[in-house]
């Protein structure tokens, strides 16, 4: 655990640092819409959706993640995951804060091994800010990449 935690400091401190220079000095993303590819117009649109209709948007770090069957164990199953906030691009969350969250996802839990995404940075997009669990659906969450970061580097200041 204090592996995934140090992966996780670590994690944040550069993209933090990452963040803060393509910010401070301009070096965004300057293709315009007419000449990015589908995928970089579809992920702006989503993003620009999520982003201008949510309270809070952050970019996070996975330090626990499981899959939680629910009753029945083949037709439905929650992902619960613990993370720490890399970068709050709008709203009340600070850096450094974690939080909880679930998504109640069709089919059986994957065969995986506990926290097999520790470490890995999500986009979250929620209203809410509270120690408690935040439930998530399709649309709050994305994996981080860096089409995405751009189109949140122009969308938000």
């Amino acid at each position: 655990m204090r592996i995934i935690n140090l992966m996780c400091s670590i994690r944040i401190a550069l993209m933090t640092g990452l963040i803060l220079l393509i910010n401070g000095f301009g070096f965004g993303y300057t293709q315009t819409n007419s000449s990015a590819s589908l995928e970089q117009r579809y992920l702006a649109e989503n993003d620009m959706h999520s982003a201008t209709n949510s309270k809070n948007v952050l970019l996070v770090c996975i330090y626990e993640d499981n899959f939680i069957p629910l009753e029945g164990g083949n037709t439905s199953h929650y992902w619960r995951f613990k993370a720490t906030v890399v970068y709050s691009y709008k709203g009340g969350w600070d850096v450094s804060e974690k939080g909880t969250f679930e998504v109640l996802s069709e089919g059986p839990a994957p065969k995986v091994a506990p926290n097999s995404n520790a470490g890995n940075l999500m986009y979250v997009f929620i209203d809410e800010h509270t120690p408690k669990c935040i439930s998530l659906d399709n649309g709050d969450y994305f994996r981080y990449n860096s089409d995405r970061e751009q189109a949140l580097s122009r969308i938000l200041p």
